[in-house]
């Protein structure tokens, strides 16, 4: 095959297209390349500014903490609800954590808690002038806690604490109730295991006392105590129930089965026969004076004209006679 001449333009032109067609696909190459690239580099970006970006929760709304009076049992339960304050409001610096508690740290027998909270305002506002304390930072969160409880939770608390354990009985109580009390107080009593064992079980109610001593395997530990106890008086309590339950419905199927009662009339008292004859001839019988029926001579109203009788001189024959009249007329039918 010969090469080409100058002749031959028409090969020219052929070469010379086919060489910008194919300059042409490396520029769009090249072109489409430079905008993948780009297009990575926009995606990447994006990507690290959303990754680095700060997520913004919405603080909770809370209630704020009750206030805190200066009681020594209370000093627990304040610092707990004012942790769980700032997690829920987010406020993770100390300066506002120590402002927002001695805001709330007021009155008390004698004002003891206001008095000490204006006590540490009065040096918080003299330590931020300090030359030694050029940010005007207050203080830690922790170095606060510990003054706070080392001022107002003193030993009398505890013993206090002791002194209820000791007068603590279960009386009418649930044993639930009365382990509620008891592992409330035990905390700041200071008495180990042992002690409060001691005392739980003098607290106690003597029959589920000894309910939990006839346990087999018999509970040692103070846990195993409240355990046990718990469980007994739930087991007594729904026994109780059940029984009280079975004995209404025993009571009311005996009701339902037995017949109704049926009255009885009372007896008829009839009149004595020999009364109502004696009542009869009393009122038909006749006076003796004036013959007329109704009354007797003693209350005849007609005056006597015949002669006087006299009783004592009758003889024992008239007396007889007029006996025996009477028992005839007394005796006589109707």
């Amino acid at each position: 095959m010969q090469a080409p001449t100058l002749a031959d333009a028409g090969f020219w032109v052929l070469l010379w297209a086919a060489i910008r067609t194919l300059l042409g696909g490396i520029a769009g190459l090249v072109i489409r390349s430079e905008r993948s690239t780009l297009a990575t580099e926009q995606i990447a970006t994006a990507v690290q500014t959303y990754t680095t970006r700060p997520v913004h929760r919405k603080a909770l709304k809370l209630d704020s903490p009750d206030p805190f009076n200066g009681q020594p049992d209370k000093v627990e339960a304040f610092l707990n609800a004012l942790i769980l304050y700032f997690t829920g409001q987010e406020i993770r610096d100390d300066d506002q954590r120590i402002i927002f508690a001695l805001s709330l740290v007021k009155g008390g027998a004698g004002n003891i808690a206001g008095s000490w909270a204006d006590l540490q305002r009065k040096l918080i506002v003299e330590f931020n002038g300090a030359p030694t304390n050029p940010n005007g930072h207050i203080g830690t969160w922790a170095q606060f806690v510990t003054d706070f409880t080392a001022y107002f939770q003193y030993n009398s608390s505890k013993d206090e604490a002791q002194m209820k354990l000791v007068k603590l009985h279960q009386g009418k109580s649930t044993a639930d109730e009365y382990i509620t009390l008891f592992k409330g107080l035990a905390p700041s009593s200071g008495f180990n295991d042992e002690a409060l064992l001691d005392h739980f079980k003098r607290g106690l109610n003597t029959p589920l006392r000894s309910a939990v001593f006839n346990i087999r395997p018999q509970p040692v530990t103070y846990a195993d105590w409240l355990k046990e106890a718990s469980e007994c008086d739930r087991t007594y309590r729904k026994a109780k129930e059940y029984n009280a339950a079975l004995g209404r419905a025993e009571s009311s199927v005996q009701q339902k089965a037995k017949p109704p009662a049926v009255q009885q009339a009372a007896p008829r008292v009839e009149k004595d026969p020999d009364a109502m004859d004696v009542d009869r001839h009393r009122d038909f019988r006749t006076c003796y004076r004036c013959g007329k029926p109704g009354h007797i001579a003693r209350f005849c109203p007609t005056p006597s004209t015949g002669p006087k009788f006299n009783v004592r001189a009758w003889s024992k024959e008239d007396l007889a006679e007029i006996m025996q009249s009477i028992q005839d007329f007394q005796e006589s039918p109707e």
